[in-house]
């Protein structure tokens, strides 16, 4: 009896679904991998500007005293609207020792035009220093995380 080389229909679509089951595991699996490594950049990024806001405690006596995150920003950096326009609120005061921080310029230019400092995906962090719940002592901060929705630091939100 001689035998066909070759290989029958079945076997080329038990091989095709194997790579279509691998190919889908590495397609996802780099998704979750990207978005771990998304979160943990904004958390490194909020880190930072923890130790600045610290950093700018120390020098001033307070804490910015707003919520707002373009103010935040403006605080830290010594900028208003475009990233080499000092600001005379900051430059001229003796007890500023800035900028505490520096923000990445390409936010000027591609995104944020200084509304914020920005988390990984883009999105200006949010604070509450104010009045903070999660941190009573100090100011509680987070990034509205991948869905870009603020949840008051809850939910997908990422928290330092």
């Amino acid at each position: 009896m001689k035998r066909n080389k070759g290989f029958t229909l079945i076997e080329l679509l038990v091989v095709i679904a194997i790579i279509t089951v691998l190919g889908t595991l590495g397609t996802t699996g780099a998704a979750m991998v990207q978005r771990q490594a998304k979160k943990t950049q904004t958390t490194t990024i909020m880190q930072n500007v923890a130790l600045a806001l610290e950093q700018y405690k120390t020098d001033m006596g307070i804490y910015p005293q707003t919520d707002d995150p373009k103010e935040i920003s403006n605080a830290l950096t010594g900028f208003v609207d475009e990233p080499d326009q000092k600001s005379d609120k900051y430059y001229k005061n003796p007890n500023w020792r800035g900028p505490y921080y520096d923000i990445d310029k390409k936010h000027y230019f591609h995104q944020q035009n200084n509304q914020a400092i920005a988390d990984s995906w883009g999105n200006p962090l949010n604070f509450r220093i104010l009045q903070p719940e999660f941190n009573k002592s100090k100011f509680d901060m987070w990034s509205s995380g991948p869905n870009a929705t603020n949840d008051n630091g809850l939910k997908d939100d990422v928290r330092p």
